[in-house]
């Protein structure tokens, strides 16, 4: 019971963080686009 709430949080978090690394590729490549910012 606990290894398996403990799996289903690890799950979460790890999705969470997919998420956040999509949202800051995406404010990226947006950010990317815009002629003043270059590397």
């Amino acid at each position: 019971m606990l290894g398996q709430a403990h799996a289903l949080a690890m799950l979460g978090a790890t999705a969470r963080t997919f998420w956040r690394f999509l949202y800051a590729l995406h404010q990226w490549s947006s950010m990317n686009r815009a002629p003043e910012f270059s590397l």
